[in-house]
């Protein structure tokens, strides 16, 4: 039996809803780690978050390729999704160190201060 993956909703009644809310909100350029989107949305944990990301098709409006994890580097998904993901970033000016790392102070946004959080 394959389990049925979310979809984007917005409906910001739902924990899945309000991650995507949020996530949609982080500005180009920048990016969010799991647990930052986690403690923006309230009543969930970055691996939930990771599973909302995970369900997600490469070409949804959410903008998962913004998410990454606490060490500035990039999860790991299925099919080219950790290549797609940094061309995008790369194409939005984030760069990555030699060991594939972005630097979080450079480029990790600070939810409501930077003008996303809680839907």
């Amino acid at each position: 039996m394959t389990a049925k993956l979310p979809t984007p909703s917005p409906d910001t009644d739902t924990p899945y809803g309000r991650i995507y809310a949020t996530v949609r909100q982080i500005p180009y350029g920048q990016v969010a780690t799991y647990g930052q989107i986690a403690r923006l949305v309230g009543r969930c944990s970055a691996r939930m978050v990771g599973y909302a990301m995970a369900g997600l098709a490469f070409d949804s409006d959410v903008l998962w390729h913004r998410v990454i994890n606490h060490r500035g580097r990039i999860s790991p998904r299925a099919g080219i999704g950790s290549e797609l993901r940094r061309q995008r970033l790369e194409e939005e000016g984030v760069l990555f160190d030699q060991d594939g790392r972005i630097d979080l102070g450079k480029y990790r946004g600070e939810g409501r201060e930077s003008g996303y959080g809680r839907p």
